[in-house]
């Protein structure tokens, strides 16, 4: 199994955080900022190293077993028009089906769909928050969804909050995703925070460093590769998936900026006995 060596930004151990929430707070009229100089309040990261290793050829990583898997998927979407509101609807219709037939769920929800590209932009450049269908910078810090509220394991369903990620480019090697298997994640290692813009605030774990964690990635993964990362209401097998982007060693200095597209979606089912 292909390993490599960089590292990944973590949330810092801050007893803080043992009396206060750690928060992000971006104001109406924000200005982008490149990671250099990232607006996140409380939630402070440090880079850590860590050894990934490659699941390219690698078996036994499922969702129910590792909180993450690869499946191969090639859209019927035209990708490079994902800007758009109708094709981005498009995608999210499609991606629904797949997770629906896939996970043979009842219902499947979508409500977040989001493209990332890892650019400098210009730190006077003003955005409009407002526009979901900006693109973003890569993510900062390794974290996760959460589950709260009326998305809850009850009545005998099973509820599944599934992230789907996958490149716009036709091969991906500039800042891929990393993703930790869920049995060697410490629960205390997750540190709840919230995210907040103008319009809206959720919830979502920050994690802290364990040398027990184990971290993975995908090498040269293509577009017609699709990673499904979740969040599940039901005890038994993998219950989250903490991820983030990384700088690989391995990417070529010729290698595009990367580009990518991903969703998030409420996937609702009969709980398994």
């Amino acid at each position: 199994m292909l390993e490599v060596h960089s590292t990944l930004d973590f949330l810092i151990d801050d007893p803080l955080y043992r009396t206060e929430r750690p928060y992000i707070f971006t104001p109406a009229g924000g200005v982008m900022v490149d990671s250099s100089h990232p607006t996140l309040n409380t939630v402070r990261l440090a880079d850590v190293p860590v050894t990934l290793s490659d699941i390219r050829d690698a078996a036994g990583f499922t969702l129910g077993t590792a909180g993450f898997e690869k499946t191969d998927h090639t859209t019927r979407i035209d990708l490079k028009r994902v800007q758009d509101v109708d094709v981005r609807d498009q995608y999210r219709e499609e991606t629904a089906a797949v997770l629906k037939q896939y996970l043979k769920a009842e219902h499947v929800y979508y409500y977040n769909v989001k493209t990332r590209k890892n650019v400098v932009f210009d730190p006077e450049e003003k955005v409009d928050l407002l526009d979901r269908l900006a693109p973003e910078l890569a993510a900062l810090g390794i974290h996760d969804f959460l589950m709260t509220g009326s998305q809850i394991h009850e009545a005998g369903y099973r509820f599944r909050v599934v992230n789907t990620w996958r490149p716009l480019l036709p091969v991906i090697e500039d800042r891929p995703l990393a993703f930790c298997a869920f049995r060697s994640i410490d629960p205390a290692d997750m540190v709840v925070a919230d995210r907040i813009f103008p319009h809206e605030t959720f919830e979502l774990y920050f994690v802290k460093h364990n040398p027990s964690q184990r971290w993975h990635w995908l090498s040269k993964q293509r577009q017609s590769e699709l990673i499904l990362m979740l969040m599940d209401s039901q005890a038994g097998g993998a219950r989250f998936c903490p991820h983030g982007s990384f700088v690989n060693p391995l990417a070529g200095p010729d290698s595009p900026p990367r580009e990518s597209v991903e969703t998030r979606s409420i996937v609702i089912g009969k709980c398994v006995q």
